[in-house]
C-alpha cells in the first residue's frame, strides 16, 4: 500500500491542477484513488461522484479499479456503482 504521504501529497498536488481545470473528471478521479488508498470512505465517495458527474466512463472504471478494493463492502461506495441491473 502506499504511505499516507505520499497520497497526501498527490492530493495537494491534484488540487492545485484543479485550479487550473475545475472540470477535469480524471483529476477528480485520481484523488478519489489516493482517499481510497487511505480508506477515507467519505472523501473517496464525494470526488468518485464528481468525477462520474463529469464523465459517466469513471463508473466503469470504478467497478476494476484495484485501488478501490478495500471499500468495495462499503455500501455509499456501492450506491456509485449499481449493477446493470439494478
Amino acid at each position: 500500500m502506499k504511505s499516507s504521504g505520499c497520497c497526501e501529497e498527490a492530493i495537494a498536488s491534484y488540487q492545485k491542477s484543479l485550479e487550473f481545470l475545475p472540470d477535469d473528471a480524471g483529476v477528480y478521479y485520481d484523488i478519489a484513488r489516493c482517499y481510497a488508498l487511505m480508506v477515507k470512505v467519505e472523501w473517496t465517495v464525494k470526488m468518485l461522484q464528481r468525477a462520474i458527474d463529469l464523465d459517466e466512463q469513471y463508473r466503469e472504471n470504478a467497478k476494476t479499479d484495484t485501488d478501490f478494493d478495500s471499500l468495495r463492502d462499503d455500501p455509499a461506495f456501492q450506491a456509485l456503482l449499481p449493477d446493470e441491473g439494478d
